[in-house]
């Protein structure tokens, strides 16, 4: 199911085969959830932390409904902020 609404998005989307490529899409598609990045602030200590907190609080891993799609603008280079939340039927 993910992989389908993830093909769905990419088709809307209409990327090029570079970007395809650049951003690990269609094929090369791995689902996740970013839980955390040094890039945005939090240090190794901090993630190490979360990483062994996921490990004991998210097993069982439960279903869920996917409700929107968040669209994100780049308000400068490699910052980006909410844009545009669209709504799954």
């Amino acid at each position: 199911m993910i992989f389908e609404l993830h093909r769905r998005l990419v088709e809307a989307v209409k990327p090029s085969q570079e970007q395809i490529r650049r951003y690990f899409e269609l094929d090369s598609y791995t689902p996740h959830f970013t839980l955390g990045q040094t890039y945005w602030g939090m240090n190794e200590k901090e993630i190490e932390e979360m990483k062994s907190d996921a490990r004991n609080a998210l097993p069982p891993f439960p279903t869920f409904s996917v409700t929107h799609v968040r669209v994100y603008k780049e308000v400068e280079p490699d910052k980006y902020v909410p844009y545009e939340d669209i709504r799954l039927a």
